[in-house]
């Protein structure tokens, strides 16, 4: 306990310093420190093992890169950034509602020329213009629709999609990742047809492609429509799923009006078997107003069991301990199997308190695996306080998430 005690302590020493000092950071992919292949490596953990990767874009266009979020102010501490812009610029205050960012592959000159020289430019497009001349990059960026997208969407004309395929083979029998949509279409143009859309297919060589990245305990893709606070300028646009949605509150150095709260996925697979999964990307009925994904590094992989441990509220210490027995036990049958845990709370109270708490709950599982004989390199950490509500029901949220992982 005194462990315990005096680890706490020092975390909430080092989260107050690094909250006064530390700003979101992106680095666009280049060809050595931020390559490709580090960045999208970074990705997978215990369980999974890539084999090739594939993507619709290169270094020269700046659409993915690598962000250190220090605060957690997304729920997640650093990873991979993927947008229908240039990640280069979502790094400054959230001062327009209304931001696209330039295309680094055509001159300013061009770029300028083509808005105002085209007659076909929608209402939304020509409002836009009077924002800033960046948004020029509407009609020198080429269309890069996604027919996937386009399908998950009801038939909607998608732009700017960017994509990345990962051929890889589970050890386990579960595949679990984690990930953060972001957008600038974000409130103002939530229930309309711009609705910037997200989706991760998993599938076989050849074989149909499933879009596994859903709402929870619903069969609806992660988009615009589909998860917000409403629409402030239209009383008759309803929320959808508010409690998976967080709004900017420009206090960060982060460009996206809004932005969901950290989701995932868990999808059955058959260990040894080869895969692949697409992330993609796109904006949706236009190509202005980025929208980007974020995913967690180390967050994709495979598991064998998984256990949930609730909490009363404000509470530090386990209400099932039963099943605590039933996690020991699965660990001595895989002896070289990791346990991840992941802890959570309800969204009550401050977001400091909550990600304190979050450690206590985690901290606490960790002393009881120790204490049966689970050696203490085997179990990995992970906080996530208030910032990941997988379920409406408060009570449920205030949880710690058990993965014994695939080998």
């Amino acid at each position: 306990m005194i462990r315990l005690i005096l680890f706490l302590c020092m975390v909430s020493i080092s989260l107050s310093s690094i909250a006064q000092k530390s700003k979101i950071k992106v680095f666009p992919q280049d060809n050595q420190e931020f390559s490709s292949a580090k960045i999208i490596g970074g990705l997978a953990s215990h369980g999974v093992k890539i084999l090739e990767v594939e993507t619709n874009f290169d270094s020269t266009s700046h659409a993915m890169g690598f962000f250190i979020d220090p605060v957690r102010y997304m729920g997640m501490e650093q990873g991979l950034i993927l947008s229908t812009g240039v990640v280069d610029q979502v790094t400054q205050a959230n001062s327009t509602s209304n931001y696209t960012s330039l295309d680094l592959n055509t001159s300013e000159e061009n770029k300028i020329l083509k808005v105002y020289l085209d007659s076909q430019a929608t209402e939304k497009q020509k409002i836009d213009l009077t924002d800033s001349i960046l948004v020029a990059t509407l009609l020198a960026q080429q269309d890069h629709g996604d027919a996937d997208l386009s399908e998950a969407i009801n038939g909607m004309k998608t732009y700017d999609a960017r994509v990345i395929k990962i051929k890889f083979i589970p050890t386990a029998d579960t595949l679990y990742y984690r990930y953060v949509f972001a957008s600038e279409e974000y409130e103002e143009y939530v229930c309309s047809q711009f609705n910037d859309i997200f989706a991760l297919y998993l599938y076989e060589e050849g074989q149909p492609k499933k879009n596994i990245a859903l709402i929870p305990g619903q069969q609806l893709p992660v988009s615009i429509n589909t998860i917000n606070n409403g629409n402030p300028k239209n009383e008759h646009c309803p929320k959808s799923n508010p409690y998976l949605f967080q709004l900017n509150n420009g206090n960060q150095n982060l460009l996206y009006d809004g932005f969901t709260k950290v989701l995932d996925v868990r999808q059955k697979v058959i260990p040894g078997k080869v895969y692949w999964i697409k992330i993609a990307i796109a904006d949706v009925s236009d190509k202005v107003l980025d929208s980007a994904v974020l995913l967690e590094n180390k967050s994709i992989f495979s598991y064998f069991g998984s256990y949930e441990l609730r909490f009363d509220n404000n509470s530090a210490f386990p209400k099932e301990r039963a099943k605590l027995e039933k996690v020991v036990a699965q660990l001595q049958e895989h002896p070289k199997s990791k346990v991840q845990l992941i802890g959570h709370t309800d969204l009550k109270g401050r977001a400091d308190y909550n990600f304190r708490l979050s450690i206590k709950r985690v901290r606490v599982v960790k002393e009881f695996l120790m204490d049966s004989g689970i050696n203490e390199s085997r179990i990995l950490e992970s906080y996530k306080g208030e910032t990941m509500p997988r379920y409406k029901e408060i009570a449920k949220n205030r949880r710690v998430e058990v993965f014994v992982l695939g080998e």
